[in-house]
């Protein structure tokens, strides 16, 4: 299916989980990006709908664990193709109306770093413009990058969050994953704001009835950890913390990061207990064991219509 210039295919589908796409530009097939149209098992999408989109072609960033990086960076996705994927989604679903889904979350967490990408912006404020989602809660997704483009993006979003997300409507997530400065610049290979500026930052982005702010923490093996360093930067009223497993992506394997589970090991739930001691809210996060199967991790799907097409 083609649009807006864009050609998308189904790769694969994980049944009562996710239908996985991938999709590139009709004039440069060099730039591919991915998305998913998700629900939780068991859960109809007329109550919850996940769509997952990309907002680069690649990423510029290389985390060690993402295979977004497999593939070269090629640009920022534009935000009519950012909407495409939207449309995509939604139209692979004619027998259900979108403006009657209760909770429509539309989560920046693909392929890319939202914050460099002001086209995140523009297509937040399209769709927000037009009215006709009432259920939509948008999720943007960062390793909040140190420098002017990505701080002024933070701004401008906060300013589009207040005024059209208001009342708990959207969700911001700070990739944290350790509490160590080094080990987070190996993990994270840019250079990124430190703890304290993101829980600085959490503490002016949130209105009394705005969404925690979320902090994502991956268990892979030999990432420091510290409950008192997290709570010292952070602070329980602002922010929730989320654990998560490292699913086995080409690149988590090679760099030995890999921690896989759907049942929170014990040194999870340790984690877990500390900084609720702390006051934080803990999610953790343990995925269902068709979605470590069904390679839906960023830049798996990207990176298996790579393979597919090549084998074509």
């Amino acid at each position: 299916m083609s649009g807006l210039g864009l050609e998308s295919w189904r790769v694969r589908s994980v049944p009562g989980v996710a239908e996985l796409y991938a999709a590139e530009r009709l004039d440069d097939p060099t730039r591919r990006l991915e998305f998913i149209d998700a629900l939780d098992p068991g859960v109809p999408r007329a109550e919850k709908w996940v769509i997952m989109v990309s907002t680069q072609y690649g990423c510029c960033v290389g985390c060690a664990m993402c295979d977004a990086a497999e593939r070269r960076f090629r640009g920022n996705v534009s935000a009519a193709d950012i909407l495409e994927q939207v449309r995509r989604v939604l139209a692979a679903h004619p027998e259900l109306d979108p403006r009657t889904v209760k909770k429509l979350k539309l989560h920046f967490a693909r392929m890319g770093e939202p914050t460099f990408n002001a086209g995140v912006l523009e297509a937040l404020e399209t769709l927000a413009r037009g009215g006709a989602l009432p259920g939509l809660l948008p999720s943007v997704s960062t390793v909040a990058p140190d420098c002017p483009t990505s701080a002024e993006f933070l701004q401008r979003l906060r300013a589009v969050k207040d005024r059209w997300f208001g009342g708990g409507r959207f969700q911001l997530q700070f990739s944290v994953h350790t509490t160590d400065p080094a080990a987070r610049r190996a993990l994270i290979p840019i250079r990124s704001w430190s703890l304290e500026r993101m829980g600085e930052f959490a503490r002016a982005w949130r209105r009394p009835d705005d969404r925690l702010v979320t902090l994502n923490a991956v268990s892979a093996p030999g990432l420091p950890f510290d409950a008192d360093v997290l709570a010292a930067a952070f602070d329980p009223a602002h922010c929730l913390v989320k654990l998560t497993p490292v699913h086995p992506t080409r690149r988590a394997a090679r760099n030995a990061l890999v921690d896989d589970w759907n049942e929170p090991p014990a040194a999870v739930r340790a984690r877990a207990l500390a900084l609720e001691r702390k006051g934080f809210k803990v999610i953790i996060n343990a995925p269902w064991p068709e979605e470590t199967a069904g390679g839906v991790s960023c830049g798996q799907v990207a990176s298996s219509a790579e393979v597919a097409v090549s084998a074509g």
